[in-house]
C-alpha cells in the first residue's frame, strides 16, 4: 500500500519529497524524517516536480511492493533528467537490505539511509552534492568539531552550482574566481578494480596564483594549511609559491598530493605528507609492496624534508613514521565490506590531523585518522561522528 498523508510544513530553504511505502509505522517514520530536515531549514512539498530532493520510505517485506520502488526509481530518474541537481535517495529497510545495489551501478541513488541512520540524513543530504579532496576533508573537520576554511578556484556554471552546495553544508569558504573556463566534474564508479573519469579542470594564470598567495601570507601562525590534490594548468612552480607564502606568515603545512607536487612539498618541511603506498613508489621510482620497504621510502621522505609521514595502505591499514623517529602501524580488526573509498582518504587525513591538534599524540591522532578513513569507506558518504565512534574500538596501534 502506497500513503503520502504527510502535509507541506513551513520553513525556509530547499524543498523535500519523501514518498512512503508500506504500513503505518512507514508513515511515522516518514514524519520523524521529515522534522530532523525541517530543524536544519528544509520545507515539505508535496509535488515531487519542485523538489530539491527526493526520498523513498521503503518497505520490502513483500516483492511486489519492491518491484513497485525499482520501476518508480526509474520515472523519478526521467524527472532528474529533466531538472538537473535533483537529489534521489532511499531510505527505511529495503535501503538497509540492498546497500551495495542501491550504492552502485545503474541502479544507483544519491542517498541511502537504512532507519538507524535518519538522524544523518541532513548530512548525508549535504555530501551527496559538495565534493573533493579538500572539501572532503573540511567535512570531515567539521564532523569532528574542528572549524575550517575551504580555499579553491571556482569557474563557470559547475563553479557556481558548487558554491551554492558548499553554503548548504555551513563550512566557511572562500573562492577565487577564474574568468574562463569551468570547474572541473570527476567521477568514480564502485566496480571492481574502482573506475576513475577525472575531468581537466580550468587553467591558472600567475594572476589567480598570486591572489592565493597573497591570502595565505595573512593567515596567523596558529592555522593549520592543508593542501590536497594538485594543481592542473598552473604556471610552472605555483604548488611551491603557495607553500611559499604559507611559510612566510609561519603555517604549518599538511600535504596530501603526488607526483612533482609532492616532491617539490618536501623542501618547505611539511608538517605531515600523506601519500598512499603507490604514490610514495611514485616518488622515488621503486617498488614496495611491504611495509618494511614502505617504511624505507618514508624514511627517505622524511630526509629531504618531510617532518611526518602517514602511508595509508588499504586493507592492511597505515603507517606512521612521526617526526620522534617513532613508527606506529594501524590495522583494523573489521570484516565489514567497503562500499565506497571515496572520501576515506581525506577522511584520515582530516582525523589525523584533529587528533595531533587535540592530544598531541601521534598513535592517538594515528588511531582517529584511521577510524574516520575507514568509516567513509564503508558508507556511502563521508562518515558521521556516530560511524566513526563505532570503528574506533576496532583500531589497534602498535609501534615498530
Amino acid at each position: 500500500m502506497e500513503i503520502n498523508t504527510l502535509r507541506p510544513l513551513q520553513g525556509q530553504g530547499k524543498k523535500l519529497f519523501v514518498e512512503t511505502y508500506g504500513c503505518q509505522m512507514n508513515v511515522g517514520d516518514s514524519e520523524i524524517v521529515v522534522s530532523i530536515m525541517q530543524n536544519e531549514g528544509w520545507r515539505y512539498t508535496d509535488d515531487p516536480r519542485e523538489a530539491d530532493v527526493i526520498l523513498i520510505n521503503t518497505c520490502s517485506i513483500r516483492d511486489n511492493a519492491e518491484q513497485r520502488i525499482w520501476g518508480r526509481l526509474a520515472e523519478l530518474r526521467g524527472l532528474r533528467r529533466r531538472r538537473q541537481g535533483v537529489l534521489i535517495g532511499i531510505i527505511g529497510c529495503m535501503a538497509e537490505r540492498l546497500k551495495e545495489r542501491l550504492t552502485e551501478g545503474e541502479d544507483a541513488v544519491d542517498i541511502v539511509a537504512g532507519p538507524d541512520a535518519y538522524r544523518d540524513l541532513p548530512k548525508l543530504v549535504r555530501e551527496a552534492g559538495a565534493g573533493g579532496k579538500g572539501i572532503n576533508v573540511s567535512l570531515m573537520l567539521q564532523t569532528l568539531g574542528k572549524p575550517s576554511c575551504v580555499l579553491g578556484y571556482l569557474a563557470g556554471p559547475t563553479g557556481r552550482l558548487l558554491e551554492a552546495l558548499m553554503k548548504d553544508t555551513g563550512c566557511d569558504c572562500h573562492w577565487f574566481w577564474l574568468q574562463s573556463g569551468q570547474t572541473r566534474i570527476n567521477t568514480k564508479i564502485n566496480t571492481s578494480p574502482e573506475t576513475a573519469f577525472n575531468a581537466s579542470g580550468p587553467a591558472l594564470g600567475q594572476a589567480d596564483i598570486d591572489a592565493l598567495c597573497a591570502f595565505l601570507r595573512g593567515l596567523n601562525p596558529d592555522d593549520q594549511l592543508v593542501v590536497s590534490g594538485n594543481l592542473q594548468k598552473s604556471p610552472p612552480g605555483a604548488f611551491s609559491a603557495l607553500l611559499s607564502a604559507a611559510q612566510e606568515a609561519g603555517v604549518s603545512a599538511v600535504v596530501d598530493t603526488s607526483g612533482a607536487a609532492l616532491r617539490e612539498a618536501l623542501a618547505f618541511r611539511p608538517l605531515l605528507i600523506k601519500p598512499n603506498g603507490e604514490e610514495l613508489c611514485e616518488l622515488f621510482g621503486k617498488q614496495a609492496s611491504t611495509p618494511e620497504a614502505l617504511l624505507a621510502l618514508a624514511q627517505r621522505a622524511q630526509t629531504l624534508g618531510a617532518r611526518n609521514v602517514l602511508v595509508s595502505m588499504g586493507a592492511d591499514g597505515a603507517l606512521l613514521l612521526a617526526e620522534t623517529g617513532r613508527v606506529y602501524r594501524a590495522r583494523l580488526r573489521s570484516t565489514k565490506p567497503v562500499i565506497s573509498t571515496v572520501g576515506a582518504g581525506d577522511s584520515v587525513t582530516a582525523g589525523f590531523l584533529a587528533g595531533l591538534l587535540d592530544t598531541e599524540d601521534y598513535a592517538l591522532a594515528l588511531r582517529l585518522g584511521t577510524a574516520c578513513g575507514s568509516a567513509t569507506a564503508y558508507s556511502a558518504c563521508l562518515a558521521s561522528r556516530d560511524m566513526i565512534e563505532a570503528v574506533l574500538p576496532a583500531v589497534e596501534i602498535t609501534t615498530l
